[in-house]
C-alpha cells in the first residue's frame, strides 16, 4: 500500500492512537449517525412489518414489528418438532429478507430527520435539505418539495412516497457553519410507512476542521479528491448490530478505517463492531463502492452499493438485505 492505487481491502484493525479531543469529536459524529430506538412505534398492522428486514411472517405487537415465536410441537410430536431450533430474533431474517416494502409506491409517507453538527451537537437551523433520486447521483434535479428547511431544532419534516429510493443532499448554507462539509444521507431502510413524531433519525454532520483533525491524529491528511463514509449497522430487529465486520471492495493507500467502541469512541484496533454498531472510512475513491457486512460466523448480513463523492461524507444505515 505504498502508492495511492485502488485495491480491495477489508475494514481491518490498525494500531493508531487518537488524541482525546479527536476521539470525543468523532465519537459524537459516528455514535449518532443514526439513532435506532428498539421500542419505537413501527406498525399498526402486520402488513406494515414487511420490508423492515424481518422475516416474511413478522407480526405487529404493541406497535413494534417482531419475528413470530416458533410454533409449538404438534401433539404426539415428531423428532423434527422436538429438534426444531427457535427462530433467532437477532439474525433469523437472514436469507428471508423481502425485496422491498409492501406499500404501493404512490402512498405518501412522512420521514423525519434531525441534523446536528459536531463538535458541540449544535442543531443545524434553516438548513436546506434536497431530496434526490437514487440515479441522480449529482442531484442536478432535486425532487418536488426540495429544499426542505430544518426547524429551530434541526428537524427536517420530509414527505416522500412508499418505496422511495434515494438520498438527502446537504452542505454549507447561509447562516450555517462556514466549513460544514457536504454530506449525503441515504434513506434506508426504504420508507414504507409514515414515521410517528417520536421516530426522528439523528444525523450528525461534520466540519472540514473536525475531519482534518481526526486525519492528522492518525498521521494522515484529508485528500480533497477523495470521499468518506460513516455507517451504522442494524440487525433483524433494527437494533445496533454488534460483532459484524465490514469490507469495502475498493480503497486507496490513504484510506483510514475504524469501528467505534461501546462508549462511542473510535477504535482503530477493533476488527468488528461493538454494541453500538458504528464506524467509518476516511479517504475512499470516488464512485459506487460495494460495502459488505458479515457476522463473525461468516454469514453475510448486508451488501450495498454506496456512492462516494469528492470532499463529501456519505452517511448510511446498513441493515439486513435480501
Amino acid at each position: 500500500m505504498g502508492s495511492d492505487t485502488t485495491e480491495r481491502w477489508p475494514l481491518a484493525p490498525r494500531r493508531w492512537v487518537l488524541p482525546v479531543g479527536a476521539m470525543a469529536m468523532l465519537a459524537s459524529i459516528v455514535a449518532c449517525t443514526v439513532v435506532i430506538a428498539a421500542d419505537r412505534e413501527q406498525c399498526e398492522r402486520n402488513e406494515d412489518c414487511l420490508g423492515r428486514g424481518l422475516s416474511a411472517n413478522a407480526v405487529c405487537v404493541e406497535s413494534v414489528c417482531r419475528n413470530p415465536d416458533p410454533a409449538p410441537p404438534s401433539a404426539g410430536g415428531t423428532d423434527t418438532d422436538v429438534d426444531a431450533a427457535p427462530l433467532d430474533p437477532q439474525w433469523g431474517c437472514l436469507g428471508n429478507v423481502p425485496e422491498g416494502p409492501a406499500r404501493e409506491p404512490d402512498v405518501p409517507v412522512r420521514y423525519l430527520a434531525r441534523f446536528q453538527v459536531s463538535p458541540g451537537a449544535r442543531p443545524l437551523v434553516d438548513m436546506p435539505v434536497n431530496i434526490c433520486g437514487l440515479t441522480d447521483t449529482a442531484c442536478v434535479a432535486p425532487l418536488p418539495g426540495s429544499p426542505v428547511l430544518t426547524d429551530s431544532t434541526g428537524l427536517a419534516d420530509i414527505t416522500l412516497f412508499s418505496g422511495f429510493q434515494g438520498f438527502l443532499q446537504l452542505g454549507a448554507y447561509d447562516g450555517g457553519p462556514a466549513d460544514l462539509m457536504p454530506a449525503v444521507y441515504y434513506l434506508l431502510p426504504v420508507p414504507d410507512k409514515a414515521a410517528p413524531p417520536v421516530e426522528a433519525r439523528m444525523v450528525v454532520l461534520v466540519t472540514n476542521s473536525t475531519l482534518s483533525l481526526l486525519a492528522a491524529s492518525v498521521e494522515k491528511e484529508i485528500k480533497p479528491e477523495l470521499g468518506h463514509i460513516f455507517f451504522a449497522t442494524a440487525d433483524c430487529q433494527g437494533n445496533p448490530a454488534a460483532n459484524v465486520a465490514l469490507r469495502a471492495d475498493t480503497v486507496t493507500a490513504s484510506t483510514v478505517a475504524f469501528y467505534s467502541d461501546s462508549a462511542g469512541t473510535p477504535s482503530l484496533t477493533q476488527a468488528k463492531t461493538s454494541s453500538i454498531g458504528a464506524g467509518g472510512f476516511i479517504n475512499l475513491p470516488l464512485g459506487p463502492i460495494s460495502i459488505t457486512v458479515s457476522r463473525d460466523t461468516g454469514q453475510q448480513v448486508s451488501r450495498r452499493n454506496v456512492l462516494v463523492k469528492a470532499g463529501t461524507v456519505t452517511n448510511i444505515l446498513l441493515g439486513p438485505t435480501p
